[in-house]
């Protein structure tokens, strides 16, 4: 019977060669932070499945956020990962021989979520969704999968349960903001020289089992912050401001260009705070070269309102009024705060008939709109009046994240959230199945009014 899985034939990725060297030399607590398929997911298992073996009758957790996100680390604990080989064609490298792993198996409870292997291995697994579940008799080990998505208390529990057996803590997780105990209290340790903690930063880029193809295609969608977490897998401080990549001298514009747009609105409401509207049009540019021709969409925020102590009905007489003054808009669609379905459907009942489509807002929506606006001002594809959009500008300027945390202060943002719904309708779909809904693009040559 195979004693060690080392023997298997697979190359390693730089950062797993780290992560398993150190756990040679004795390191006990051992992080992969890895970017979007990096292989930390895959690392950690094998690194796991290797002290299963060693340690004969020995206890083990594996936790996860919650009992949906069993799939992935359990796809890896059972079987394995498909890759690429060098001629590009998919190869299945198993976590263990499936034959081996089958025999070695004696029993898999699939409503306890438990394992028992021929060795006298016990396996469990455990969910975040009830930290409670963690104040148990010490284990031996626990691999804890997406690790970030764990909360500060959960993993003090689960360090004190490997304390007496001086088991071990393996964590694969893909990084969050630098609030996160994967960093104050994971990362820290192993910067300030703490033997026992290792970290290893694994890239999307470093993966050679992916192909270039599908490589380019991830690293479009992700640029500044969000990048360096979400592909090379750093820890990143969220500080300041959300909108550091906005470029005045770039993105700046006083006469909207004559060309072909399709029309959209953004609301926003906050009574007795300000309601926000931006007019927005959307063309299609190259935003590559002359060599390499990118057509890609490109908003023009026009024109905006933003008003306090107003009422629906009103601002929908001003929506009104605002629309009617481009004589070249013939269709709009309009996005607004879902939140406030009421407003929506007071405006919509007035005499001016300002229908609006909820913004997606379920959870996560939010920073993902963020991200998504993030990313195109990064490629250059937000122009802002600068004659018309004064108060945009403005919350441009002071829009921050909460110190130490990835989220947004609740305040400068009424118009950005208003740009947000329709950046997010829009181009959100490209990267988690949003539906995008269709306007016809007419042309437009500016009419001075």
């Amino acid at each position: 019977m195979m004693t060690n899985l080392v023997d298997l034939s697979y190359e390693m990725f730089p950062f797993q060669k780290e992560c398993d060297s150190a756990i040679k030399l004795g390191c006990r607590f051992v992080m992969w932070s890895g970017g979007v398929r990096s292989g930390k997911t895959f690392a950690a298992a094998r690194a796991f499945w290797d002290k299963l073996i060693s340690t004969p009758n020995g206890t083990f957790w594996i936790v996860v956020p919650t009992f949906k996100q069993m799939k992935g680390s359990q796809k890896m604990f059972e079987h394995g990962t498909t890759m690429v080989d060098r001629d590009g064609k998919p190869k299945f490298i198993p976590t263990i021989p499936p034959e081996w792993y089958n025999e070695f198996r004696i029993h898999h409870d699939r409503v306890a979520k438990t394992y028992k292997f021929a060795n006298g291995v016990e396996v469990e697994y455990k969910t975040g969704e009830r930290i409670d579940d963690f104040r148990a008799l010490p284990v031996d080990g626990i691999w804890i999968d997406e690790g970030s998505q764990i909360c500060d208390e959960g993993y003090d529990i689960l360090r004190g349960r490997v304390i007496d057996k001086r088991g071990f803590i393996y964590v694969s997780t893909t990084p969050k903001d630098m609030n996160n105990w994967t960093y104050t209290k994971f990362n820290k340790e192993f910067e300030n020289g703490n033997k026992d903690f290792f970290v290893g930063f694994g890239s999307l880029l470093d993966n050679t089992a992916i192909p270039q193809s599908e490589k380019d295609a991830i690293v479009k969608e992700w640029t500044g912050k969000w990048f360096d977490r979400e592909v090379l897998g750093k820890f990143v401080d969220f500080q300041g401001l959300i909108y550091d990549s906005f470029n005045s001298a770039r993105d700046f514009y006083s006469i909207l260009p004559a060309k072909s747009y399709q029309w959209f609105g953004g609301v926003d409401f906050g009574f007795p705070k300000p309601n926000g509207y931006l007019l927005i049009a959307r063309s299609i540019e190259n935003v590559g070269t002359p060599d390499n021709i990118q057509m890609e969409n490109v908003y023009w925020v026009e024109d905006e309102i933003c008003v306090t102590q107003t009422m629906p009905e009103d601002f929908a007489g001003m929506v009104a009024d605002k629309e009617k003054g481009y004589k070249q808009i013939q269709k709009i669609l309009r996005y607004a705060d879902s939140k406030d379905p009421k407003n929506r459907v007071l405006m919509a009942g007035s005499k001016f008939k300002i229908n609006t489509i909820p913004a997606k807002q379920e959870k996560g929506d939010v920073l993902r709109g963020i991200r998504k606006v993030y990313d195109l001002m990064r490629q250059g594809r937000v122009k802002i009046n600068k004659v018309n959009c004064p108060n945009l500008i403005n919350e441009l300027m002071n829009y921050r994240f909460k110190e130490g945390t990835e989220s947004p202060i609740d305040e400068f943002n009424h118009l950005l959230d208003a740009l947000r719904y329709v950046i997010y309708a829009q181009e959100g779909y490209k990267i988690i199945g949003v539906k995008s809904t269709f306007v016809p693009r007419r042309p437009f040559k500016r009419i001075d009014i």
